[in-house]
């Protein structure tokens, strides 16, 4: 058992993180399905906007048909997109707000079941990654901390919500 922990801890220590910014550069690129819908753009332009308020660095973003893809480098696939099949990414019978973020060298997808999932899935990527933090509702209620690198390390993150209404009403 010992030899077996030892050789997974040493696996996790040689994937190095993926670098989406270094010393206020961009290393990443976001890209998006010529055909997403406007609040999967809304929310990989959230993506974006955050990242420049973190880093100074502006990330590009494409569409899947862009010519630009064939370069090197790493990218950010915000839903499903033809860089990948979602049906193989997504677990079976995930909830429709669920989302699964995916970074392996220099792919990265943040993808959910519907449009929702994939967005909560970007916010939720913003705070574990870029340290954003939604105080209160407004510009002014958002706290964005400065870095001039960013990274994420590799791995597969399946979030499912523990209950179906994140809605509160007075009924």
């Amino acid at each position: 058992v010992i030899p077996l922990v030892a050789l997974l801890g040493a696996t996790a220590a040689l994937a190095a993180p993926t670098v989406l910014v270094k010393d206020g550069q961009p290393r990443a690129r976001v890209v998006v399905a010529a055909t997403a819908s406007d609040q999967v753009k809304q929310a990989a332009q959230a993506l974006v906007s955050h990242v420049a308020l973190a880093s100074g660095a502006q990330l590009p973003v494409l569409t899947d048909d862009s010519p630009d893809l064939s370069q090197p480098g790493v990218t950010i696939h915000v839903g499903p997109t033809k860089g990948f099949r979602a049906t193989e990414l997504l677990p079976q019978g995930l909830d429709g707000d669920g989302f699964v973020q995916l970074v392996r060298g220099p792919l990265v997808v943040i993808c959910g079941p519907t449009d929702y999932g994939t967005e909560f899935g970007v916010y939720d990527f913003l705070e574990r990654y870029v340290g954003v933090r939604w105080l209160l509702p407004g510009d002014s209620g958002t706290d964005v901390p400065r870095q001039a690198s960013l990274s994420v390390p590799e791995g597969k993150r399946v979030e499912a919500p523990v209950f179906m209404s994140r809605l509160f009403s007075g009924l």
